[in-house]
């Protein structure tokens, strides 16, 4: 099962960075941080996915 909650805290923390930069005006930077913060959620996602077929709830 996906750790949600690693993947809150990467976003969140990409989220904080961003905004900082944008108060700085550095929108390229800014950018940066919350497309690093997606990928890194995405590949975590994907690398601890539950395999095809499975139920969120463990049922099928």
């Amino acid at each position: 099962m996906p750790d949600y909650q690693k993947m809150y805290h990467i976003l969140f923390n990409a989220i904080s960075d961003g905004l900082e930069e944008l108060e700085r005006l550095n929108i390229g930077q800014a950018k940066e941080y919350l497309r690093e913060g997606q990928a890194h959620t995405e590949e975590l996602y994907i690398s601890q996915g539950e395999a095809p077929g499975e139920e969120e709830d463990g049922q099928d």
